[in-house]
């Protein structure tokens, strides 16, 4: 039998679905339907890829049992093909932001021609090495703002870019529990 969905998932994805199977035992019958629609568009998750474990239907202990039998994978590595969680992004991209600033700031405090006593003691130490140390770190800043304003992917690679994290933060500004409540934001122009 071949798998309509798939079987890898992110922690936050399993995390999700095991919330939405726990959902799913409360709902009336209607209900149970859109959930279980949930599960297959925004996760690509198939009950009936994995069968039926009762008269009660699938459940959260059915899905966890799969995970502990190896039948279901939790992918953890960050560079998988799994998408990081907004939060997680954010926190990269703030980390790249974070560099690129130590980097300025240091380009500026060595190479700035505002502070003579820094410029006198760099010509005495090595005028050409700092020199070159300058268009070293221009260089690098310019490699730096271009990865952060990178487009969200490259093929099958996810950039930790701005218009990746507003693309997440796009697709999560809705309350998983309430679809009505959808509404797209941009922080970038």
């Amino acid at each position: 039998m071949i798998m309509q969905g798939k079987s890898v998932f992110s922690k936050y994805e399993s995390d999700e679905i095991c919330n939405l199977l726990s959902e799913i035992r409360k709902a009336d019958r209607e209900r149970q339907k859109t959930l279980r629609n949930k599960l297959r568009t925004n996760f690509s998750f198939y009950i009936s890829d994995f069968g039926r474990s009762n008269s009660s239907g699938f459940t959260r202990g059915d899905f966890e049992e799969l995970i502990r039998i190896g039948k279901i994978l939790i992918n953890s590595e960050p560079n998988s093909t799994n998408l990081p969680l907004v939060i997680d992004l954010h926190g990269l991209l703030l980390d790249q932001c974070i560099w690129l600033r130590t980097c300025y700031n240091s380009s500026e405090l060595l190479f700035d021609d505002e502070n003579v006593e820094i410029s006198e003691l760099l010509k005495f130490a090595d005028e050409k090495f700092f020199a070159n140390l300058s268009i070293v770190f221009q260089e690098y800043m310019i490699i730096l703002i271009y990865k952060l304003t990178d487009k969200p992917q490259n093929g099958k690679n996810e950039n930790v870019s701005t218009q990746n994290l507003n693309k997440k933060l796009c697709e999560r500004v809705y309350d998983s529990r309430d679809q009505e409540s959808i509404r797209q934001i941009d922080i970038l122009p």
